[in-house]
């Protein structure tokens, strides 16, 4: 009984610091998410569902945790507004089509085929490439186009 009761106080006061830490670092639409917004959700779910299903974890060593990962992601987050360190971080938009002339240098750097690329590109209307004055690879994976 004891397991069940300890159990349910760390996973409730985990759940509790979770959603503080999200309500502190901000609310992102699933397509801003950056690679290391993803890290952060990943990691933090591991340290969760370990340490609550861990019998030799307490409440208060739960909660150190997540604190301790929320608090270096917050200030990872505030060292990516300086731009520099924003660009070492997330990296940058590049142009992957322009005047309907794939990049297949950029191509190969982001391990992309040109298959994908043109799968992106029929998502958005686009069925042929030379109809693309410019394209560009977000950071986030999706990928903007102007037209001709």
């Amino acid at each position: 009984m004891e397991f069940y009761i300890h159990t349910a106080l760390k996973l409730i006061a985990g759940l509790i610091v979770v959603v503080i830490l999200f309500r502190v670092l901000g609310r992102k639409e699933l397509a801003q998410t950056t690679p290391i917004d993803m890290v952060f959700v990943v990691i933090l779910a591991d340290l969760f569902a370990g340490m609550a299903s861990d019998s030799e974890v307490h409440v208060g060593r739960l909660i150190f945790t997540l604190l301790l990962w929320g608090t270096l992601i917050l200030i990872l987050e505030r060292i990516k507004s300086h731009r520099k360190m924003n660009k070492i971080l997330e990296g940058e938009p590049k142009i992957i089509v322009r005047d309907g002339k794939i990049n297949e240098d950029l191509l190969d750097r982001e391990n992309m085929t040109e298959r994908e690329l043109l799968m992106q590109l029929r998502s958005k209307g686009i069925f042929e490439i030379e109809e693309v004055e410019l394209a560009i690879l977000e950071i986030s994976g999706y990928i903007s186009v102007k037209k001709k």
